[in-house]
């Protein structure tokens, strides 16, 4: 029996024997694997008094990991009433507390599957999964802050900090026993506020919606991130190149692949605003994300927008503020070793 059919069962068996008399049942786990997380030092108790139609139940987790999603949580605590919800299945909806902050969670499972929400205020995860696809799990998301990705993020941008912004949308979660994990799905994020650790790097109001693909493999192979989306408003910094994004949408795709300890290598890059720039290409950076190679064919058959969306920064360094640009350009940008 897995440790998580074990907890599962005391949990049934505790509910099932609670409704005959008043009884208190408790368990010692040492550690419960899920597809893609474990548990470690988990104790669970329930208190079920006589006659009751529901019991209490009260579960702590000495830590929580899911390295792949960037999960590393300490002394997390959750306690609900449990009860049924038709014959064969139960529900629990409580409040979960960790690093001194309170969540709503809720959980429900039957013989179709499991359900849970996870929220606080109006931020909404809700996931899903059936019992006959057991490796996959949906996740939607409703007014999610983007700040909830930061693990995430830095397993691939380590001195990157989200600061601000929202997501929803849809998480489609692939953790087969066998094979990559695989998160794909579509999200729109609003006001997404970034800033590196250095500040040479910043973003602020950014919005968009992005279909996206991306499968994490086990050393040596590559992970691979496939995205294709819009951005609508915003800007950024990188170094002395400020970007004032219009309202007008703009299409961004592109294909990466990381290494442990060696960074992204971007193939694929493409970004279409209009006929004021397109630009094609492929980029490599290194473990710090600091730029490495930069391949990049540049095409606009209106220059005059340029100055205020992309080279107000650069202009202004040059003392070239007030410059008027008209007419088309085409032109190549290569960099290589930074």
């Amino acid at each position: 029996m897995t440790h998580r059919t074990r907890l599962l069962a005391v949990l049934w068996l505790s509910a099932l024997a609670g409704t005959a008399q008043a009884r208190t049942l408790e368990a010692d786990i040492a550690k419960v694997r899920l597809p893609v997380a474990t548990l470690d030092t988990v104790h669970v108790q329930l208190d079920w008094a006589d006659n009751a139609p529901q019991g209490t139940l009260t579960l702590h987790a000495g830590r929580v990991q899911a390295p792949d999603l960037g999960i590393d949580a300490r002394n997390l605590a959750w306690t609900c009433p449990l009860q049924r919800i038709d014959a064969m299945g139960w529900a629990c909806d409580g409040t979960l507390r960790s690093a001194g902050k309170s969540f709503r969670l809720a959980i429900a499972f039957d013989e179709a599957g499991l359900r849970g929400t996870f929220s606080q205020g109006k931020a909404t995860l809700a996931m899903q999964r059936a019992t006959a696809t057991p490796d996959f799990t949906r996740v939607d998301l409703t007014r999610v802050p983007i700040a909830w990705a930061q693990g995430l993020l830095a397993q691939s941008w380590a001195d990157a900090r989200l600061q601000g912004g929202t997501l929803d949308g849809r998480v489609d979660v692939d953790a087969p026993s066998k094979g990559p994990l695989r998160l794909s799905g579509r999200l729109n994020a609003a006001g997404v506020k970034l800033e590196t650790t250095d500040a040479t790097i910043a973003s602020d109001k950014l919005a968009g919606t992005f279909d996206f693909d991306y499968r994490i493999f086990d050393a040596p192979h590559p992970s691979l991130l496939t995205l294709e989306g819009t951005l609508h408003g915003g800007e950024f910094l990188a170094g002395s190149v400020y970007v004032s994004l219009p309202d007008t949408p703009i299409g961004l795709s592109m294909r990466g692949e990381h290494r442990d300890g060696a960074g992204w290598s971007l193939p694929h890059i493409a970004w279409t605003d209009g006929n004021a720039l397109h630009v094609g290409g492929s980029a490599g950076f290194d473990d710090a994300a600091n730029l490495r190679t930069l391949d990049l064919t540049l095409h606009s058959d209106d220059l005059s927008p340029l100055r205020d969306r992309y080279l107000s920064g650069l202009l202004g360094i040059a003392g070239l503020s007030d410059l008027t640009l008209t007419g088309a350009l085409d032109a190549q940008v290569r960099v290589d070793g930074g």
